[in-house]
């Protein structure tokens, strides 16, 4: 594990409940800010009137992408007659996948329809009371896994462990998302080999990548310009089923990397009580918030960049009447980078700095 990751996963172990001011983090070096970002100003190619977008599926050699996401929070639980609430059960996330979005192909294949295909994978999750470390590689035709620092699986290419092979899932379809006319998500599922899909039904890839996915409005668009969609965070309150509603705003034009795009806000605050959720659970209190921006290319509608943070509070009971009833509380920050990445190179280095299949 990377020295950098350590230190992050160690700090949020230690401690979710203080602010992330001053803490290492994968994505403290990028610069979120519009000017950080711009090779001219809007004003040598801005549009003079409104602009249509039209959700698009990417064409046959698909758009890259590189995904960072790093969670960290804490879950807590108790009942009417607990002196105190029980230990707080601490969690941290590092993930960087790396994938390919592409059409649908063959009997199955559909204008709103997109397949999500693994080119690398680096997960690191580290867990408090009960204790546990986990890490994931993959890429370059091999598979490792560490299970609290001992190494449980080491295989390449075609070599077996179990119904697994590295083969069988780099350079595989691992989901498939059905879109809307305004490229909003409406339905996600798994792909892949049985073996594959339960191996990588614990991690928050595809909550990740369907959370950083930008819609587009019907009517054209212009400088101030806003719209919403909803979106379930990459953490275990979007596993309970809560909802944010984000608004989407153009706050002008700028060229990132020679391409025009649209500069998007995102921006959610949900705060209230009584709150209810998708998977049945009815929050007593939520309070959450949401910050990013988003880089959208005029002429694909596809998404160059998009960066976010958020920030959830959540509290639920279960139980009553005959059963006992339980309160629980939940507090997780996450910070997301999805950027456009160019598939002919390859890195040397995951986002947080450790070497690709380093030595032990």
């Amino acid at each position: 594990m990377g020295m950098l990751a350590q230190i992050l996963i160690a700090v949020a172990l230690a401690g979710c409940g203080g602010t992330r001011s001053g803490e290492p983090t994968i994505l403290a070096t990028m610069d979120s800010s519009p000017e950080g970002e711009l090779s001219q100003r809007s004003e040598e190619f801005a549009p003079k009137g409104p602009v249509s977008l039209r959700y698009r599926v990417p064409d046959k050699d698909g758009n890259a992408y590189r995904l960072t996401l790093e969670t960290m929070g804490e879950q807590t639980s108790r009942t009417p007659t607990d002196g105190k609430a029980q230990e707080p059960r601490r969690e941290s996330h590092v993930l960087e996948v790396e994938y390919r979005e592409l059409p649908l192909e063959g009997s199955e294949k559909r204008d709103d329809t997109s397949a999500l295909r693994l080119d690398g994978l680096h997960y690191i999750q580290m867990q408090k009371n009960p204790d546990a470390q986990r890490e994931i590689e993959l890429a370059n035709d091999r598979l490792r896994l560490f299970i609290n620092g001992e190494k449980k699986t080491d295989i390449g290419g075609a070599q077996a462990e179990g119904r697994l092979t590295p083969r069988n899932m780099l350079g595989r379809i691992f989901g498939v998302i059905v879109h809307n006319p305004t490229g909003n998500p409406m339905k996600v599922s798994r792909k892949g080999v049985p073996a594959v899909r339960k191996y990588l039904s614990g991690l928050p890839m595809l909550s990740g990548i369907v959370y950083a996915m930008i819609p587009v409005p019907e009517d054209p668009i212009g400088p101030g310009s806003h719209w919403t969609a909803v979106r379930y965070p990459a953490n275990r309150a979007g596993e309970l089923g809560l909802q944010l509603n984000i608004e989407y705003s153009v706050a002008g034009y700028v060229v990132l990397d020679g391409v025009p795009c649209a500069l998007v806000k995102l921006h959610a605050d949900e705060r209230g009580s009584g709150v209810p959720s998708t998977a049945g659970v009815t929050f007593d209190r939520v309070n959450a918030t949401l910050t990013g921006t988003a880089w959208i290319e005029l002429e694909t509608t596809h998404p160059r960049r998009v960066i976010l943070e958020d920030e959830i509070r959540a509290t639920w009971t279960t139980g009553g009447g005959s059963a006992a009833a339980r309160n629980f509380q939940l507090r997780y920050e996450s910070q997301l980078e999805m950027t456009l990445r160019n598939p002919t190179k390859k890195s040397k280095l995951w986002a947080d700095g450790s070497k690709r299949f380093r030595e032990r």
